[in-house]
């Protein structure tokens, strides 16, 4: 049974990422926020797993055996940084999930998601004043060069603020990245957080509620600058998802309010131009073909190393990008194989089919976890956003757990004889 735990290792995730990211150690984040919540699990001598935890244990397995086929000091560099943020998420959740409801509510995971959501709209709003700016960070001074020609390692360290691209010819495009790697992490981490801050708005109040509502109003400008379809779809499937159970609910009236918010949206995205941008983005870059070239390879590649593939992304044959970049999915399948990329979606299935009947305020978790089961396909989940989700899915599936179901049948009065 899940027991009374402190709250700080949370609140440790929540806060700590600006003053890692600054000094170069953006990638600790994770590994040390886990770290801080195994210490007071094994102090506790307590841990409540997860239904389903055996797949995702079954996954991490394969993901350490996959080591054995790291074949450079670069590439070993970049998979010890994603195994340290994938067990160090993977710790965060295992710790929510073994607290009660009552010492690490849903409002504390809430809150803390809350200050990274602050975190990310700073980042996008200072990647398109300083587009140009790469931080040269305390920690990138003392890093080898070897592990530097890593790109991973290399973007973590050095981060840049924006990501700046040129589909037209001569004319830049800035994207906001900070304090993500690449601007698809920027949009991934905003749209998975999006359903958790509108329900987290309506569960504060005083100048709570106005710096959610002011920070959400703020994120609206850098989110439009990405020019991110996943950042749209995934919004768009919130939306989507949010009314569809309304309507079969038989709560018309907010179905009406989604279908009303997702033609506004529309509309005001195509006066504003930021469809049409999309649009000639599209064309310009070739990024649909390109995607659909690298996937093609992966698949072929593991099928080379169906069991542990490649333990990392690795160059593409066709394209000037690596294979496995353009997706966790994929980065999965060529990294560890098959088997543990059908244990990784089985995962994530399972967790968003056990948390279906999460009630408010860890509805919107779950919701969450559908949006997330949509952009793991296009999006890479190795920092923040694969933490977003395991902790979305635990907390939708503890309400369901921990829920106190009414008796089915009533108890049979007994008349004294």
């Amino acid at each position: 049974m899940p027991q009374d735990l402190p709250r700080w290792p949370i609140v440790f995730f929540g806060l700590s990422f600006p003053v890692l990211w600054l000094a170069g150690l953006g990638f600790a984040y994770l590994p040390l926020s886990g770290a801080l919540a195994v210490v007071v699990l094994v102090r506790r001598h307590h841990a409540v797993l997860p239904p389903a935890w055996y797949l995702w244990f079954g996954y991490l397995v394969l993901v350490l055996a996959s080591v054995v086929q790291i074949d450079t000091i670069g590439r070993l560099s970049g998979y010890l940084l994603r195994v340290g943020m994938l067990l160090g998420a993977s710790a965060l959740a295992l710790y929510v999930y073994s607290a009660t409801p009552r010492s690490v509510g849903v409002p504390v995971v809430y809150r803390s998601l809350a200050w990274l959501w602050a975190f990310l709209v700073v980042g996008g709003w200072l990647g398109l004043v300083f587009p140009e700016v790469v931080l040269h960070t305390p920690f990138a001074s003392v890093v080898p060069g070897p592990l530097m020609s890593n790109e991973l390692v290399n973007s973590l360290v050095q981060p840049p603020l924006a990501q700046i691209e040129y589909p037209y010819g001569e004319d830049p495009v800035i994207r906001p990245a900070a304090p993500l790697p690449a601007a698809n992490g920027w949009g991934c981490n905003v749209a998975l957080l999006a359903p958790v801050m509108v329900r987290y708005f309506t569960m504060v109040s005083g100048w709570r509620r106005i710096g959610v509502a002011g920070i959400g109003l703020l994120a609206v400008i850098p989110a439009a600058a990405t020019l991110n379809r996943g950042l749209f779809v995934g919004l768009g499937v919130a939306l989507g998802y949010v009314g569809l159970r309304a309507v079969f609910a038989g709560r018309l009236v907010t179905a009406a309010a989604v279908i009303g918010v997702l033609l506004g949206a529309f509309a005001l995205a195509s006066l504003a131009g930021v469809t049409a941008s999309v649009s000639d983005r599209l064309d310009s870059s070739g990024t649909n073909d390109t995607r659909t070239s690298l996937y093609d390879e992966a698949v072929a590649r593991t099928a080379e190393s169906p069991l542990l593939g490649y333990g990392a992304p690795r160059p593409s044959l066709r394209q000037e990008i690596s294979v496995g970049t353009q997706g966790h999915v994929w980065n999965v399948m060529i990294s560890h194989g098959f088997v543990a990329l059908a244990l990784f979606i089985a995962y994530f299935l399972v967790s968003t089919w056990q948390g279906r009947q999460a009630r408010a305020p860890a509805d919107a978790a779950h919701v969450t976890t559908v949006v997330g089961c949509v952009l793991l396909w296009f999006y890479g989940f190795d920092g923040p956003q694969l933490a977003v989700l395991l902790l979305a899915g635990v907390v939708a599936v503890r309400d369901v757990r921990t829920r106190p179901w009414p008796a089915l049948s009533q108890p049979r009065c007994e008349v004294a004889a």
